[in-house]
Parts: structure tokens; sequence; C-alpha cells
């Protein structure tokens, strides 16, 4: 009897459905920690520079402004990554662009332990930068097609933080490797790692169900994988797989597709959304320790004030998650976007009572909030990128959005120096914080297509099925 006479009548299959009724575990679980561990490794490398920086100027007997390009060199390269690398999940299904993406930054971390000059460390920092852009946003994508509804935010979130907590780890290591290796075996961990994850992904890593669905040729390698997620054996090959989304215009390919009618406007909210957020981010990253140095704080404060800002961001990061599956993403990233400027103007018009060395509680306060509510909202950006777009250009739109924020980044570093200059306290600094945070709200608060909440009954039937207590 051959098979098929005995195989069931074909079904139409709603492969989000599926998901969202399957329990976090198994498949899920691997996919998650393989993207979380991505951006661990990623936030290892993104740091690595800093890290061994008075190595080099001690070596190579350069000054910081001389070291400038490098530091820059990997932001350029991320946002590259992110507009063109970025996209090739969408073509080439995520998990080979996050495959390509690892090596690419294998490769750059391996070229940087043996530069010479300045000049060439700055290029395969750039080469670095190209992996590291190109990974985010095919991780974000990934996780949210593989994530049940009622974890997904909690997940997205999660994996994003990989990146602070990649740079904890790289700090630990570098300090254990630098004193007897030197600095070029940081860049040698930098490349090991995500060349052995590449690798393990090849092996273990499935592909996202949701890109599966849009290539017929691939229902059989679908079905095998909705069977696993749901632990049955009930989905066949001949089934007819739909994803229930709006298709975008199939005339426009790559970033064409994100100025489709009903798109164009959103998209630009989004960058401009990105571009505020991560300028935002990156000033406090680059500059808060010598602003707070600068206004008489001793290095180590001003250190650990930088350190409240990163554990806030952190917290802050879960609470968006939470809050964004209660009562939607537009209400909490709002109330966060305020709470982020109004603590900035407060920070840059009481100088002389929280800046006190003697009384810091305040400060610190003010710092964690700051740090949860500006990480926060960037963390939070990341869930809405990627549910603003349909399967068919997600990939190609967390992309573009993470490549003209990075943009902000760079601009950041050069809009810091102009604003933190000996004397100047710390008005300039965190007044422009709070105006950035401003144009980001008013992005934020206009854009369309947010994440609602999730419906109260919806939520306890499905953390129920998820496996979440």
């Amino acid at each position: 009897m051959t098979e098929s006479a005995i195989a069931p009548p074909a079904a139409s299959v709603p492969v989000t459905q599926v998901i969202d009724g399957c329990e976090f575990r198994g498949v899920s679980l691997h996919v998650f920690l393989f993207t979380l561990l991505t951006l661990v490794f990623d936030g290892f490398d993104i740091q690595a520079v800093g890290f061994v920086a008075p190595a080099l100027l001690g070596e190579w007997g350069i000054t910081r402004a001389e070291l400038s390009p490098v530091l820059a060199a990997a932001l350029v390269g991320m946002a590259a990554g992110a507009m063109f690398i970025g996209r090739l999940g969408d073509s080439w299904g995520r998990r080979t662009a996050l495959i390509v993406s690892m090596m690419v930054v294998a490769a750059g971390a391996l070229l940087s332990a043996y530069a010479r000059t300045p000049g060439e460390l700055a290029l395969f920092r750039f080469i670095t930068g190209l992996g590291l852009g190109g990974s985010l946003p095919n991780a974000t994508s990934l996780m949210v097609e593989f994530a049940p509804l009622v974890v997904r935010n909690l997940l997205v979130t999660s994996t994003i933080v990989g990146v602070p907590i990649g740079g904890m780890v790289g700090a630990e290591v570098a300090a254990h490797l630098l004193p007897t290796f030197g600095w070029r075996s940081v860049f040698m961990a930098g490349a090991l790692l995500p060349l052995l994850l590449a690798l393990a992904m090849w092996l273990w890593m499935p592909e996202s169900p949701r890109y599966l669905a849009r290539h017929a040729k691939r229902s059989g390698e679908l079905a095998q994988l909705l069977n696993r997620l749901s632990h049955t054996d009930r989905y066949h090959a001949h089934d007819t797989f739909v994803i229930a989304e709006q298709a975008l215009d199939k005339r426009r390919e790559g970033l064409g597709a994100l100025f489709a009618p009903g798109y164009r406007a959103d998209t630009l909210l989004l960058w401009m959304s990105f571009l505020a957020s991560i300028f935002g981010v990156y000033a406090l990253f680059n500059w808060l320790p010598t602003v707070l140095s600068g206004v008489g704080l001793p290095m180590p404060i001003a250190l650990r004030c930088a350190l409240v800002v990163n554990l806030g961001g952190v917290l802050g990061a879960f609470v968006m998650a939470s809050g964004m599956n209660r009562i939607g993403s537009r209400k909490v990233l709002l109330a966060f976007s305020v709470m982020g400027a109004l603590l900035a103007i407060t920070l840059a018009t009481f100088q002389r009572a929280l800046f006190d060395p003697s009384d810091l509680t305040a400060l610190l306060i003010i710092m964690a909030g700051i740090g949860a509510a500006i990480l926060g909202v960037q963390t939070g950006l990341y869930s809405v990128s990627a549910h603003a777009y349909p399967t068919s250009a997600r990939a190609t739109g967390v992309g573009a959005a993470l490549g003209v924020g990075r943009l902000g980044g760079i601009l950041s570093a050069f809009a810091g120096a102009l604003v933190s200059t000996p004397g100047g306290g710390v008005a300039p600094f965190f007044g422009g914080i709070a105006a950035v945070v401003v144009v980001m709200a008013v992005s934020i608060g206009t854009f369309g297509r947010h994440i609602p909440p999730v419906p109260r009954q919806a939520r306890h039937s499905e953390r129920a099925r998820a496996g979440v207590s």
C-alpha cells in the first residue's frame, strides 16, 4: 500500500495558532538558548575594544583621539550589517542568516587579534560590526516567530538583555586573560565563542516555522517541526500551512517593502524612535562616567552610577515586557519615555543637590530610574519593530530600524564630546538627553502598529498551555 493511500486528508494548518498553543519547552526552549547565546557573545565582541583600550594605548603609543576611529568602526559596521546582512533573514531564512552573522563576527574578531596598526584594527572591527549588526534583527525575528504569544514579549526581552550580560562576562574574561596573555587573547576568545555557536546552530537549530510556511517546497520540514513543537504527529507534508497576517506587495522587495502603502509612515516613525533611543543609550554608555567625574565625583562613584544605569535597564526591560502584555506597547512605552525625560530634566536642574559625594542615595535612585526608562524603551522597541511587519519583511524591517538607530549611536559619540567639556556641568548633557527622549516619545506616540494588550482571559489560558505559572 502506497504512502498516499494511507495518508490522512490534507488540512489547512494555521501556523501561528499552533505555535501559540504549544508549551514553551523542548524545541522552542532550545531556540531561545541559541538566540540568547548569540546576543551574549555579541555583547562580548561589542565591548571588546573597550576592555583592551588601555593596553592598546600603551603598546602602540597612541592617544585616545587616535583610537576614536577604532571605537566608531564597529558601530558603523553594525549599522551596515543591520541594514544589509539583517535582511538576508527574509530571503535565506533566520537560521542561515544567524549562522552567517556569527561566522562574520568570528572572522572579524580573529583578524582583530592580528592587527598591527589602528587603521587595520578599525577595518577589522568594521567587519566584526557587520556580523553583529546582522545577528540582532534575525535573532529577534526568530524568537518572535517561535515563542507562544503569552511569553513572546518576555522572551524577546530576555534575549535582548544578553548584550549587557555579554559585556559583564567579557569584562570578567578580559580581567583574567589580559595580565597573562595580552590584549590579542581577548579577541581570540571573541572569535572562538561565536564560531562554536555557529557550528552548534548549524547542527541543532531549526528554521523559523513562519519562514518555512512561506515556502511550499519545505512543507515536509515544517510539518516535522510543528509535530516536535506540539508533541504530536498530526501534521503532514501535504497539509496547507497558512499564516494569518497581511502580506506586502510582492512587487516590492527589500527596503522598498517597508514603504509599501500603509507602512511608509510607521517605518519612518519607527526609524526616528530607534534613532533617538539608541542616541540616548550610547550617550549614557559612552559619556556618563566622564560627565560625572567632570563635576567632582570620584571615578569609582561615577562607574558605580554607570553600573546602576545598566542594572536599572535590565529591570526596566522585564517590567516593560510585562506591561506590554497587560496594557499594550503604546501606553507603556510612552510612560517610560515620559519618566526618562522627567528624570533627565531633574538631573540637569538640581546639580548642586544631587551630585554631593557625601549623600548619593537620591542620585543612584534616579540613575536606576533613567536606565530603566531609556534602556527599557530600547528593548521594547525591538518587540514593536518585529510586530510591525509581516513575516516576509520582518528581519528587513528590524534590521533597517537598527541600522538607522546605529547612526544615533555614532552621532552621540560626537555630540557627547561637545557637551561634556570640563567645567560645563551636567545640565547640557542631561538636558540634551531629555530633548532626545521627548523626540522619541512623540515618535512612539504617533506610531500606529503597536502591540495590543493580550486579553486577560487569553493570558490565563495560554499561560497554562505554555507551562508558565
